[in-house]
């Protein structure tokens, strides 16, 4: 399988299915900023207030606040169906700005964040002032949650990258490239298979940003057969589209 991603300019099309070769059972779902993304097919959920008054999209990133919203309710986004039980991975890349905890422990810091349920294990980051929490198993706070790190500061962006082999619930937690967690993920009876993030807790409310969702499940691998084809016809499309634009002519100087 390829995927092809549609960037500026007549090139990128040709160039991105030539470079972007993906094994057969490789998988990848990426948010886009260009709108709310119950357009791109994400269901919205959890609050009374309107979409529109909660999220919004602008300068490359996905806002987001919760604020006010009360302790009866968050609002998030999920993709239900669509992770595969086999190794896989979410990046996320945000930040938070301001946090309204509604439980004053250490283990109730969810006003954003990101994760996944599949084969019975919930993989729940969770941002806050100061705090990263996560849904583990045996976690000693409210339904499984744990303290993973105290020591980054989450209101500036970090990249963050959970790992996860769904197998047996295993999974890392990475920020910008050092992995600052490992255990396992937190036991659940919903057979979802979805994806989800933004603020779906009643712990805890935040303002925040994200800039960058992509899941990936499945490794890169050999391209199939038809992805040969279509890489072939990509070189030739390249080629063709090059001979037909020419030599850049130079300007003479004055």
């Amino acid at each position: 399988m390829l995927k092809i991603v549609r960037l500026a300019g007549g090139l990128a099309p040709i160039v991105a299915a030539v470079l972007v070769p993906l094994g057969a059972n490789a998988s990848v779902i990426s948010l886009g900023f260009a709108s709310l993304p119950s357009a791109q097919g994400w269901t919205f959920s959890g609050a009374s207030l309107p979409e529109s008054s909660i999220f919004s999209v602008g300068g490359g990133v996905l806002h987001q606040d919760t604020s006010g919203l009360g302790g009866a309710e968050g609002a998030d986004y999920s993709l239900t169906n669509v992770v595969a039980d086999q190794p896989f991975s979410i990046t996320f890349t945000g930040r938070v700005t301001e946090e309204e905890l509604l439980r004053e422990d250490q283990y109730g810091h969810f006003g954003l964040g990101f994760g996944a349920e599949v084969n019975g294990f919930e993989y729940f980051i969770g941002l806050g002032g100061g705090v990263i929490d996560g849904a583990v198993n045996g976690g000693p706070g409210l339904n499984g949650t744990a303290v993973l790190s105290n020591s980054i500061d989450t209101s500036v962006f970090h990249t963050y990258v959970l790992d996860a082999t769904p197998a047996g619930g295993g999974f890392t937690l990475s920020v910008d490239g050092t992995q600052i967690y490992a255990g396992v993920g937190d036991l659940t009876d919903l057979a979802n298979n979805d994806l989800f993030f933004g603020d779906g807790s009643s712990r805890a409310h935040a303002v925040g940003d994200i800039s960058q969702f992509v899941y990936q499940s499945g490794e890169a691998g050999v391209p199939e057969p038809a992805s040969w084809a279509l890489m072939l016809l990509g070189f030739g499309g390249l080629g063709a589209l090059l001979r037909r634009r020419g030599p850049r002519t130079a300007c003479a100087p004055a």
